[in-house]
This record gives structure tokens, C-alpha cells and sequence, in this order.
């Protein structure tokens, strides 16, 4: 007896990357209906970020070079060179970009790979990736920041100890926590009003600053002499 199976002609796939999304087009192109499931805002998974490190690939907006070269060879188009006008625009129509996007990326990917370690000029011993350019912050500036932040904690911490021991711990619960201790919680450990740890914490604040400007002071004088 033959046992027959009901089937769905909308098929499912989860995953927006590379494969989800070949299997998606290659469905559809047989004319079922996909429906294609992805979590993160864009597709091209892990692929979608190639295009930073390798300039022959298209920016994952565009689709192109996921698609062209398997395009490409169902049109018996592999050969090098540019395409005719009635492939690139049976491509354009296919993928709904425009003709000038199919011709641009074609010679993009019929380019040859040229390395980073190539010399600019025959005669010249500078190679291309010398010429990149490090967008990072440069080690004298990473060792200026932390000179700097160092300065700034030892000045602090300096100015605390001009505050005694309820001031300096108000000051602390209520501006340099980031997550503050509230006013009525420190009016109970205190045993004073929220409006008196609030008087606290200002006088605190403003002895500190008093305190900070004051070595500021003092420690470019002594620069001077």
C-alpha cells in the first residue's frame, strides 16, 4: 500500500547566513514560497563583515557576490570578461539591483588578487600594506590617557582625606558609585533627616574641589621654579 505524504508548499528556513540563503534562493527558484527566519538585523551571518578585510567582496546590502557566480554559471557565463548586455540584464532583474551594480561587481571578482606584501614600485622596497593606515590610538597617546588617569586618582584620592569619616563615606555612596546610595537610606544609617545628608554631601563636594584645585595649584608652581 503507498502511503502518501501531505506536503507544505511554503518551506521554512532558519538562518540568514550563507547557507540559509542559498537554500532559500535555490527554493524560490524552483517556485516554492520561502519564508527565511534570521535573529539579528541583517544577513550574511558572519560573511556580512568579510567586506573590511577583503575589498572584493560586496557590502552585505548589496547581495551580488553571493549570487553571481552561481548565476553566472546556470547562464553558462563563466567565461572571463565582461557579461552581455542581455545576461547583465537578466541578473539585474533576477537579483532587482541595477545593470550598472551586476557589470561593476563582475569585474570586481574577474580582478586578480594582488597581496598586501607586493611592493608599491619595482624599484622600491615600501610594500602596500605599508600604506595602511592604524585607526587605533597610537602608544604615546594610550600612555598619555593613563599618566593622566593615574593623576586624576591620586589627586582624588588625595582630596578625600581632607573630609572626615562621615563626609568622605556620603560623598562616595552618592557620587562616585554608580549606582548611589539614596538619601533615606543613608538618613537611617545616620540617623538624620535626607535634607541634613544632602547638606552633608554638597559641603562634602565642595570641600573636595577646593581640595583638588589646591594641588592642581601647588603642583604646577612647583613645575615652574
Amino acid at each position: 500500500m503507498t502511503e502518501h505524504v501531505a506536503t507544505n508548499e511554503t518551506i521554512l528556513v532558519v538562518g540568514g547566513g550563507i547557507s540559509g540563503m542559498t537554500a532559500a534562493l535555490e527554493a524560490a527558484e524552483t517556485g516554492k514560497n520561502v519564508v527565511l527566519v534570521e535573529k539579528n538585523p541583517a544577513l550574511g551571518g558572519r560573511t556580512s563583515q568579510l567586506y573590511r578585510y577583503f575589498p572584493k567582496l560586496c557590502h552585505p546590502t548589496c547581495g551580488l557576490e553571493i549570487n553571481l557566480r552561481r548565476l553566472k554559471g546556470q547562464m553558462q557565463a563563466i567565461e572571463d570578461g565582461d557579461l552581455k548586455p542581455e545576461q547583465v540584464a537578466k541578473i539585474a532583474r533576477m537579483l532587482a539591483v541595477p545593470e550598472q551594480d551586476v557589470v561593476s561587481m563582475n569585474r570586481r571578482l574577474a580582478a586578480p588578487d594582488n597581496s598586501l606584501n607586493a611592493p608599491v614600485r619595482a624599484d622600491s622596497e615600501g610594500e602596500w600594506q605599508d600604506w595602511l593606515v592604524d585607526e587605533s590610538a597610537s602608544q604615546e597617546s594610550e600612555l598619555a590617557d593613563r599618566e593622566e588617569l593615574t593623576g586624576r586618582k591620586a589627586l582624588l584620592s588625595s582630596a578625600l582625606k581632607t573630609l572626615n569619616e562621615r563626609e568622605r563615606h556620603i560623598l562616595i555612596e552618592r557620587r562616585l558609585k554608580d549606582n548611589p546610595t539614596t538619601l533615606e537610606d543613608l538618613s537611617q544609617q545616620y540617623n538624620i533627616s535626607r535634607e541634613r545628608v544632602r547638606q552633608i554631601e554638597v559641603r562634602a563636594f565642595e570641600k573636595l574641589q577646593k581640595a583638588m584645585k589646591t594641588q592642581v595649584a601647588e603642583r604646577r608652581m612647583a613645575q615652574a621654579a
